[in-house]
C-alpha cells in the first residue's frame, strides 16, 4: 500500500527520468543500446540484394522471416534455460560480440540453402543478443522510482537508433556498395565492448 503519491505532480517523473539519463550509468548503457541497432544500417539494401541479385521470391523472403523467427524463439529457450543467470555485465559482453557475428553471417547468404540456414542462426543469435540487452535495461531501472518510464525511454533510444542507422546505411550504401557497409557495420558494432566496461552492472 501507497501512503502517499511518490511525485507531487505530473512532471516529477519525467525531471527524475532526465535526470538519470544523463548520469554515467544510464549515459553509458544508452549509448551501448544505440550502437547495438547498427545492423539496420544495411538491412533494406540487403532485402533488395536477396529480392533483385540472389532472385529470391516473395513467397521464399516470407519463409525466411519464419524461419529466423523460428531461431528467435529457439534463442529465447537457450537464455531462459541456460544464460539467464549468468552476470548481466558478462551476457552484455557475449551480446556484443554475437551481434557482430551475426552481422558479418550476412556476406556468407549466396543462395536459397545458406539463406535458410544462416537466418535461422542468426534469429537465435538476434534473440541472445537482444534478450540480455533488455534484462540488462530492466536492471539497471530497478528501484530508480521511474522504472516504467525511464525502461520505455531506453527502449525508444534503440528505436531511434535503428532508425538514425537505416537512413545513414542507406546513404553510405550508395558510396561504398553493401559488402562493405556490412563489413563496417561488423566492425562499429563491436565498439559497444568499450562502454561496458564503465557499466556499474552486477
Amino acid at each position: 500500500k501507497v501512503e502517499k503519491a511518490p511525485f507531487k505532480s505530473p512532471w516529477g517523473p519525467v525531471r527524475s527520468c532526465f535526470k538519470l539519463l544523463f548520469s554515467s550509468n544510464i549515459g553509458f548503457f544508452s549509448l551501448i543500446l544505440f550502437t547495438a541497432s547498427i545492423s539496420a544500417a544495411f538491412g533494406l539494401p540487403f532485402f533488395f540484394y536477396m529480392k533483385e541479385d540472389l532472385k529470391f521470391t516473395e513467397i521464399f523472403l516470407g519463409l525466411l522471416s519464419s524461419v529466423g523467427w523460428s531461431g528467435a524463439l529457439i534463442g529465447s529457450f537457450i537464455y531462459g534455460r541456460f544464460l539467464r543467470k549468468v552476470s548481466p555485465k558478462k551476457l552484455l559482453r557475449y551480446a556484443i560480440l554475437i551481434n557482430s557475428i551475426n552481422i558479418f553471417s550476412t556476406l556468407l547468404i549466396q543462395n536459397q540453402t545458406t539463406a535458410f540456414v544462416l537466418v535461422f542462426i542468426g534469429g537465435v543469435m538476434g534473440c541472445l543478443v537482444m534478450l540480455p540487452i533488455m534484462s540488462s535495461a530492466a536492471a539497471l531501472t530497478h528501484q530508480t522510482g521511474v522504472e516504467g518510464t525511464l525502461f520505455a525511454v531506453l527502449m525508444s533510444i534503440f528505436n531511434f537508433g535503428q532508425i538514425a542507422f537505416g537512413f545513414m546505411g542507406g546513404r553510405v550504401y550508395h558510396v561504398i556498395g553493401l559488402m562493405p557497409l556490412i563489413m563496417v557495420t561488423g566492425f562499429l558494432a563491436l565498439f559497444a565492448l568499450a562502454f561496458v566496461e564503465k557499466l556499474q552492472l552486477e
